[in-house]
């Protein structure tokens, strides 16, 4: 899924879109993202930048301060 995204990522950097929503839940999210601590709560999100880490693998950066709740 991370190699989908950056993938998706890559196509989208010249164009004028350039987010991608993922839907999910809170459980996948927390192999999606490598974070096993991450408690995103119903109805939460939060943003990522896709890069890459040392050796080349690709993993999801939370962007800080952009968790969010559904009001």
């Amino acid at each position: 899924m991370r190699k989908s995204l950056a993938e998706l990522n890559d196509e989208l950097k010249d164009g004028e879109k350039k987010d991608v929503v993922v839907v999910t839940h809170g459980v996948f999210m927390k192999f999606l993202s490598g974070d096993p601590e991450i408690d995103l709560p119903k109805a939460g999100w939060m943003s990522y930048i896709v890069g890459r880490d040392n050796g080349g693998g690709i993993v999801l950066v939370l962007v800080e301060g952009t968790a969010g709740m559904e009001s």
